[in-house]
């Protein structure tokens, strides 16, 4: 029998079994979907501004906006957009990982109980927050840096702003994404005055995230966030995750 210690067999067996936790976090996300949302990880999305100002609340009022205009369900938008950025990221970073060499130590770190997809896999309570805008934009930088194109870094850029202005705590990744466009502009492939547009992007959200964050921090009750998704067909259970946090 073959033995899987090569690095080539080794490769592919882990290429396997990245794909295959992938799915079970989508698995996982689409049985979020059918059984009517999450209180926690769809939850978490729609706190909303649409009644009361409240830290967080951006993204879901976005939300809520956007399925209205378009009548499309809400809970389904919020599902596809997560869909769409654990792809991007589960994409993004496997075509990182394909270039490094020592391919095998790299595996093992993706698979350790630690990392991402793994532990979401394990515990998919904790899983799909908002930081999937900065996950999602730490993997396209990656693959900007690896394959030298500067849309990545627009991109990433965007995304990364998205999660700052939906989630506060997201701004404690800046530091490490602004060292990388440094990395970027130093191997050449960022040029100066694109550094600095994407700096002063980030550092504006960032700003402006804090400063939403410090003056509406949290409501005396979490009716005002609630009311909205209850009108739209959400159980009232569907507020006592992450929407009851607002108080």
């Amino acid at each position: 029998m073959a033995s899987i210690d090569s690095g080539k067999d080794l490769r592919q067996l882990g290429r396997r079994a990245y794909w295959v936790v992938l799915a079970i976090v989508f698995a996982y996300l689409w049985q979020d979907y059918f059984l009517g949302g999450n209180a926690y990880k769809q939850g978490d999305w729609l706190i909303n501004i649409e009644q009361a100002a409240v830290r967080r609340g951006l993204p879901g009022s976005t939300f809520i906006r956007l399925s209205d205009l378009l009548h499309i369900d809400l809970l389904l938008l919020v599902v596809l957009c997560q869909a769409t950025l654990l792809a991007l990221f589960a994409v993004y970073l496997f075509k990182v990982v394909r270039k490094i060499d020592h391919q095998p130590l790299f595996l093992l770190l993706l698979f350790s109980p630690a990392f991402t997809l793994l532990f979401w896999a394990n515990d998919p309570q904790g899983s799909l927050r908002k930081e999937l805008f900065v996950y999602a934009a730490f993997a396209m930088l990656l693959a900007g840096l690896a394959d030298s194109r500067r849309l990545y870094f627009a991109v990433a850029t965007g995304l990364f702003a998205l999660g700052m202005l939906g989630h506060e705590a997201n701004s404690l990744f800046l530091p490490a994404f602004l060292w990388l466009l440094y990395c970027a502009r130093r191997g050449g492939v960022l040029a100066a005055r694109d550094l600095a547009l994407a700096v002063s992007v980030l550092l504006a959200a960032a700003l402006a995230s804090a400063a939403f964050f410090f003056r509406h921090v949290s409501l005396p009750d979490a009716g005002p966030v609630c009311a909205p998704l209850l009108a739209r067909g959400f159980p009232s259970a569907f507020c006592d995750g992450a929407i009851s946090w607002v108080t």
